[in-house]
């Protein structure tokens, strides 16, 4: 698909929106902000993610993973965090 076509199908989506009538339920939605997220915005594994905030494993999986939603990205296995919200994360850690 060429960027025009993406540009303008992006467009197309936000009009709809705007004008709410994007006939697009919740789940639809949170795929698009998903996808657009993961092609947008830097992901970390878990592994990566504990790297990151300099936590223990442990410590991530009783304090830390409650708090984010993690991504599942297609044709991973692992659950991927935005770095926005990691750092969101590590500022309250501070």
């Amino acid at each position: 698909m060429s960027q025009e076509k993406i540009a303008k199908l992006f467009q197309t989506i936000a009009d709809n929106l705007n004008n709410g009538n994007s006939n697009l339920d919740q789940e639809q939605l949170d795929l698009i902000t998903d996808t657009i997220c993961a092609s947008t915005t830097p992901l970390l594994s878990t592994y990566e993610a504990i790297k990151y905030l300099n936590v223990s494993r442990n410590y991530f999986y009783d304090h830390i993973k409650p708090k984010l939603k993690g991504k599942k990205i297609a044709g991973q296995k692992t659950i991927m965090y935005c770095i926005k919200d990691l750092n969101n994360i590590k500022l309250s850690l501070s």
